[in-house]
Parts: C-alpha cells; sequence; structure tokens
C-alpha cells in the first residue's frame, strides 16, 4: 500500500506522540511502584526495629530472671543448711536439757 508523503509523516508523528504518552504512563506507573515499594521497606524496617526491642527486652528479662532463680536458690540452701548460730543454740539447748535432766 502507498501512502502520499504527508500522510505517511501524519501517521509516523501520530505513532511518536502514542509512544511518548505510553512511555509517560509506564514512568508514572514505575514512580508510583517505586514509592509503594519504599514505603514497604520502611514499614519492614519499623517492625524488625520493633521485634529487635522486644528481643533486647526479653532478654534482659531473662538475665533478670536467671539472677533471681540464683538469688533463691542461695537463699533457700541458706535455710536447709543449719547456720553456725543455730548449731551453737542446739549445742547450748542440748547442754541446758542435760543438766536439767541430771
Amino acid at each position: 500500500f502507498f501512502a502520499p508523503k504527508g500522510a505517511q509523516q501524519s501517521v509516523a508523528s501520530l505513532e511518536k506522540k502514542l509512544l511518548e504518552k505510553r512511555v509517560r504512563e509506564l514512568e508514572s506507573s514505575l514512580e508510583a511502584v517505586k514509592s509503594e515499594a519504599a514505603e514497604d521497606v520502611k514499614s519492614q524496617l519499623r517492625e524488625l526495629k520493633a521485634a529487635e526491642q522486644r528481643n533486647a527486652a526479653l532478654q534482659q528479662e531473662l538475665v533478670d530472671l536467671h539472677k533471681t532463680v540464683a538469688t533463691l536458690r542461695g537463699e533457700v540452701k541458706a535455710t536447709l543448711q543449719p547456720s553456725e548460730d543455730k548449731q551453737e543454740f542446739d549445742v547450748e539447748l542440748n547442754t541446758m536439757r542435760k543438766a536439767h535432766l541430771q
């Protein structure tokens, strides 16, 4: 099909305008996708920082619990083992009993 030169130029100009419009649409779409991806990354970073803070708090709580358990174990051990004062008291009490019985 043979078209006059002026018609060919009009078609070429129209095609160029349509392609430029499509490029602008694609660029706009790309910017929207970039912006959405950036917001997603920021949101994930905030979630990660919050999770790291919760993790640090839980680790500190675990350390505190271990210290509490160690303290309680020491207290229980001290309570279960007779102290020197108690042993001296028992010796004196037994001595008094023996003296009283004699």
